[in-house]
């Protein structure tokens, strides 16, 4: 069909050529959708082949372009920001997080760190972000990602995703996805977290309570 495209509540395809001429060269490889402080839903797209991110305020039926860096810089994890009442985008690539808090009108460049670029960021159901560098450095931020606190704590493996638990207020953990399995970071928030391995599958019953899986 094409790059871009949705279904209407008759579940019949749509082509959205407006979404297709502005991701173009690139290929949609995110999406988050959310409702912003004035209570209008949104969709945002992020195009990974050259470093694009357009948006659409209609469900799909017209699209305006947020960001394009004209190059590929590698992006990672869409985020809309706090998780109710969102007024900032983000997400992150080689050079660091770009933020904007008009939507891609304009953006502001974060780096605060001298290692490898963001592999993926997460974020809790209170809106602390969680980030990854390629080489496994975590780090987290509490103010929508303009300061980040390192966390000293280092995955095992380059990092595929992290994500904090979604029963965030009992438990301040967060899963982290790597090449050499999945890991818990224990205690996200306190001064000293530490790490559990798991396995390289895993599994959260109902309660939300891991399980080791062995075989």
């Amino acid at each position: 069909w094409c790059d871009v495209w949705r279904i209407d509540n008759a579940s019949t395809l749509f082509r959205c050529d407006a979404a297709n001429a502005l991701m173009t060269p690139s290929i949609a490889y995110e999406a988050t959708h959310f409702t912003d402080v004035d209570g209008e839903d949104r969709s945002c797209l992020l195009g990974i082949k050259t470093t694009k991110v357009i948006c659409t305020q209609d469900g799909g039926a017209s699209w305006d372009s947020a960001y394009d860096s004209g190059t590929t810089t590698a992006p990672v994890s869409i985020q809309a920001w706090p998780p109710e009442a969102v007024t900032r985008i983000l997400f992150g690539d080689e050079d660091g997080v770009h933020l904007s808090d008009d939507f891609g009108d304009s953006w502001t460049d974060v780096n605060e760190w001298d290692r490898d670029g963001v592999e993926s960021i997460g974020m809790a159901t209170d809106g602390t972000l969680f980030l990854a560098t390629e080489t496994g450095w975590l780090y987290r931020s509490e103010d929508g990602g303009e300061t980040w606190d390192d966390l000293d704590a280092r995955a095992a493996a380059p990092v595929n995703s992290i994500n904090p638990r979604p029963d965030w207020e009992d438990h301040q953990d967060v899963l982290v996805a790597t090449q050499d399995g999945g890991y818990q970071l224990n205690d996200a928030m306190g001064a000293s977290p530490t790490w559990d391995r798991w396995c390289d599958v895993w599994r959260i019953d109902n309660a939300s309570t891991l399980f080791r899986c062995d075989a």
